[in-house]
């Protein structure tokens, strides 16, 4: 059962496979997962809720693979 004072994650992840798989694990624990393919879209993620914070609850948890590609080996 989860508790209520873990808030729900945005997982930043550029795995499509690993996206999935987490986010199936954390659905059925009985959180809101939010996605984001990369850093950028993480940072717009947070920008809009901050841009908006009466319409949720913040985001307070992100969880970020440290070794995208991306990052490493910018496109």
């Amino acid at each position: 059962m989860r508790s209520q004072e873990i808030p729900d994650p945005v997982f930043v992840q550029d795995n499509t496979i690993n996206q999935k798989v987490l986010k199936r694990q954390l659905v059925s624990q009985k959180y809101e997962v939010t996605l984001a393919g990369n850093g950028l879209e993480a940072l717009e993620i947070l920008q809009a809720v901050s841009d908006r914070p009466e319409d949720n609850k913040g985001i307070n948890l992100i969880l970020l693979d440290i070794e995208m590609v991306s990052v490493i080996y910018p496109i």
